[in-house]
């Protein structure tokens, strides 16, 4: 189709549609999928726009909690003998919205809930921008079965692996006393701090 590029340009303009198609069928997911996307191919530059709706996702995690730490976004490693990795010979760009549906849960590390919500991811380096809500959550922590009362992660245009997280999860031993734990922070370095109504000690 026309899309703007100069005439005898190699390109390719492709639309993918589907709805409720099965990407992954894994012990730890299984996912369904509606993509409506646009991709471009043009002097070097491949443009991938539109959306992806999930209506469906049963996430349940088998791994332990001790999985270590990756390095850092800005860290290279070089072993002896590489070659350093020059620049992408293609420019992407990416401006796709990830909505969740209904039916998307979350089983594992403590956490059994569902999602909602939507981001924007863009490229340029992959970034995100929106908000992913967790509701009927329940947290098992320090021996306690936990109602997640405030679940967000939220994406404000920074690095999409790493968003901030604004997490209550509460009980209610009695009418009259509420206790829990608050999670707040960036996901790479979360702030833990446990809270009581009326005050007590943390023990």
């Amino acid at each position: 189709g026309d899309v703007g590029w100069p005439e005898g340009t190699p390109q390719v303009a492709l639309n993918i549609k589907g709805d409720n198609a099965q990407v992954a069928d894994l012990p730890d997911a299984r996912v369904w999928v509606s993509p409506d996307l646009k991709v471009g191919l043009a002097n070097n530059r491949l443009e991938v726009t539109g959306r992806v709706d999930i209506p469906r996702a049963e996430i349940t995690p088998r791994g332990g909690t001790d999985a270590g730490q990756g390095p850092t976004a800005d860290q290279i490693i070089v072993r002896d003998g590489d070659v350093p990795a020059r620049e992408p010979l293609m420019d992407v760009i990416v401006n796709v919205t990830v909505a969740l549906g209904d039916a998307v849960t979350f089983s594992g590390f403590g956490l059994k809930t569902r999602f909602t919500g939507r981001l924007n991811a863009q490229q340029r380096p992959v970034t995100g921008r929106g908000e992913i809500r967790l509701v009927d959550g329940r947290y098992k922590a320090y021996g306690q079965d936990l109602e997640v009362a405030t679940g967000r992660v939220i994406f404000s245009g920074g690095p999409i692996t790493d968003p901030g997280l604004d997490l209550r999860a509460i009980r209610e031993p009695r009418s009259d006393i509420e206790v829990g734990v608050t999670v707040r922070g960036r996901l790479d370095k979360p702030e833990f701090a446990l809270f009581s109504s009326p005050s007590m000690r943390q023990e």
